[in-house]
């Protein structure tokens, strides 16, 4: 594929499918590149590739292949799975008392793109940066978020589930598109969240 990468993240063999996390969607199906469209279904089949019916030097072998056409701009091919890695770590590897966690540290601005789907942060979030959000997915804040800069939320929602402190951090937010502000708290009662709305916008709020 030209040193295009795709995450596979399911497999249903009776189906003959994989579903596929790809960056650029339209490198294999006829849809528009935008995150939306990230998360894909293909149909899947095998393909034994020898030094005569290829130049891309995979050697004999075989391999898996989307068997879906892409429509470029000049003319319809396959994507081939080159390599797959899985990787399993046995429950015995693990650290007696588990991972420690560490706080998430921003000090400039960031893009976040999760595909669609949703980012649960359950660390304390900290810094002198921002973020800027673009897709449909939720991001999802469990603890106080002590960022400094500025978001802006074009699609999908900034969630806070925080019971004290600043739900999304002092900066100002921007909300655009889809983007919205959600307040999900696990307390039903989050007296001592911190909050200031300097014009209108779309909030939802649940909870008290």
């Amino acid at each position: 594929m030209g040193g295009h990468f795709v995450v596979i993240t399911d497999q249903d063999a009776a189906n003959g499918t994989l579903t596929i996390h790809n960056p650029y969607p339209f490198a294999l199906l006829d849809q528009p590149n935008l995150p939306a469209y990230v998360q894909q279904t293909t149909p899947m089949a095998d393909f034994m590739a020898t030094h005569k019916n290829n130049n891309s030097g995979l050697g004999n072998a075989r391999y898996l292949q989307f068997d879906t056409s892409q429509v470029g701009p000049t003319k319809a091919v396959q994507g081939i799975l080159e390599q797959v890695f899985a990787i399993h770590v046995d429950v015995s590897q693990l650290p007696y008392y588990g991972f420690a966690r560490r706080n998430w540290k921003i000090d400039s601005q960031k893009t976040l793109n999760t595909g669609g789907g949703d980012l649960v942060v359950d660390t304390q979030v900290t810094g002198a940066g921002g973020i800027d959000k673009l897709d449909e997915g939720n991001l999802v804040f469990r603890k106080a978020v002590a960022l400094a800069g500025n978001h802006d939320i074009r699609a999908g929602g900034m969630v806070s589930r925080v019971v004290v402190g600043n739900a999304f951090g002092t900066g100002s937010i921007a909300l655009s598109g889809t983007g919205n502000l959600k307040f999900l708290p696990d307390d039903a009662v989050p007296t001592a969240v911190s909050l200031s709305v300097a014009s209108r916008s779309r909030l939802h709020k649940d909870g008290a």
